[in-house]
């Protein structure tokens, strides 16, 4: 089983690096092309189709991963009742933003700012929301077969489609020496969406092979129970992760939200390249008892922490280069806050592999009480520290909101699980050889 993991892993890990180059080459071009402002636009918008995806949701992407690992039922009735979840919630989406436009409120603006709430913004929204869902469906569907050589490769055609695609938009601006309309930016990101998700679509019908089952009646309860846990905990990590993000449109206004969306793509880039190893152990983990799963997972947890301190140090100290040489002197505003979330991504990883360890073994509640401290501190020291400091103040409050989640689920686990603090921090010479081998 080790050998399994080590292998996948690895192959994930080394494929990912040319998938994460790609990322963040196209990701130059779009924010060089929208500009700061565009930026925030883009940023404030995903927040609000991911909080789309979260909320109607209802978290069937992680309670379909967990019963097609798991095995228990006939995968043909879980993916069957994942579509009819994914159908109804798309269906839900719709119908909440025609609401949103026929009858405006101040809650309305929550997902499309109100000077871009639009007919275009609003179809934007809508089919970025769709193919982002039915591509996270079709990547759970892999994940959990282990189809983890398509996925890799699905992350690297996509990827490199759209470093083609944007790296053209940015060619025009270039050579024309005109900025791009907001409209045509935003045209080619859902043109990039509807690629991914089709690719996405075209690697799950070649490589699942468990048929598919609409009347799936002994699945429902399971399959919604599980849901049931996992949405508290999901919405509550999404507002623990986002929430800044419509604190900081409120209080300094969407120029500002592009400099501090630019600090926090950078740092994701991070969280991608720790994400395969993370991708491979979960299934792997809902397989093994506690006690196997407890030796996998400390050997990894490990390899995860110090790959990534490794590569937030190294950010920390190029921040400066990146931003004025890669994307201009117009987000040189975004370095202070760039270096300070570098501590807020080593402690939000900490969080996101403890929250996956629990989701493995169904312990969901544990993570429920962490994410919604954690919003509860995004709230309090939001709301004290963004209106006064801006986007630094934001970024503390991201480095408080991670670290306080991650601080009571690693004492949730350390209790739980009867291991000391060293043997969940330090690796152990057999570990060091492992990693070696």
């Amino acid at each position: 089983m080790l050998k399994n993991v080590n292998r996948d892993a690895l192959e994930s890990l080394v494929i990912r690096v040319p998938v994460i180059l790609f990322s963040f080459l196209y990701s130059i071009f779009i924010i060089r092309m929208l500009g700061p402002e565009g930026n925030g636009l883009y940023a404030f918008m995903m927040a609000g189709v991911s909080l789309s995806i979260v909320a109607a949701g209802f978290d069937a992407k992680r309670s379909t991963l967990f019963h097609l690992a798991k095995s228990q039922f006939e995968s043909r009735k879980v993916l069957g009742f994942a579509i009819k979840v994914h159908i109804a919630s798309i269906v839900f989406v719709l119908l909440v933003l025609v609401f949103a436009y026929l009858f405006r409120t101040r809650f309305t603006y929550l997902l499309i700012p109100e000077e871009y709430f639009t007919i275009f913004y609003m179809v934007f929204f809508f089919l970025s929301f769709v193919f982002q869902h039915l591509t996270a469906l079709c990547q759970t569907i892999l994940q959990s077969i282990k189809a983890f050589r398509s996925i890799n490769k699905f992350l690297l055609i996509s990827n490199l489609i759209q470093v083609v695609l944007f790296g053209l938009g940015y060619l025009y601006v270039e050579t024309r020496q005109d900025s791009i309309s907001f409209l045509t930016g935003f045209s080619l990101i859902l043109i990039a969406q509807a690629v991914t998700f089709m690719l996405s679509f075209y690697y799950t019908i070649k490589k699942y092979q468990g048929g598919l089952a609409f009347d799936a009646n002994d699945v429902k309860k399971p399959f919604l129970e599980y849901a049931r846990l996992g949405y508290v905990n999901q919405i509550g990590h999404f507002l623990n992760k986002r929430l800044d993000v419509w604190f900081v449109e409120i209080f300094s206004g969407l120029t500002n939200l592009g400099l501090y969306a630019l600090a926090s793509q950078l740092t994701n880039f991070l969280l991608l390249a720790a994400a395969p190893i993370e991708e491979v152990l979960k299934p792997y983990l809902i397989t093994l008892d506690r006690k196997q799963g407890n030796v996998m997972f400390l050997r990894y947890f490990k390899l995860i922490l110090y790959f990534i301190l490794f590569l937030a140090f190294i950010l920390y100290w190029v921040a400066p280069w990146i931003v004025t040489v890669l994307f201009g002197e117009e987000f040189i505003g975004a370095i202070s806050a760039l270096r300070i979330l570098c501590l807020g991504v080593v402690l939000v990883n900490v969080k996101r592999v403890l929250l996956n360890y629990n989701r493995s073994y169904n312990d969901l509640n544990y993570n429920i009480w962490a994410q919604w401290f954690g919003v509860l501190c995004t709230i309090i020291f939001g709301l004290l520290l963004i209106p006064k400091f801006g986007i630094i103040g934001a970024a503390w409050t991201s480095v408080i909101a991670y670290g306080s989640a991650a601080i009571i689920l690693a004492t949730i686990f350390l209790i739980k699980q009867q291991i000391s603090i060293w043997k969940l921090f330090i690796p152990t010479s057999s570990e060091i050889a492992d990693f070696k081998t």
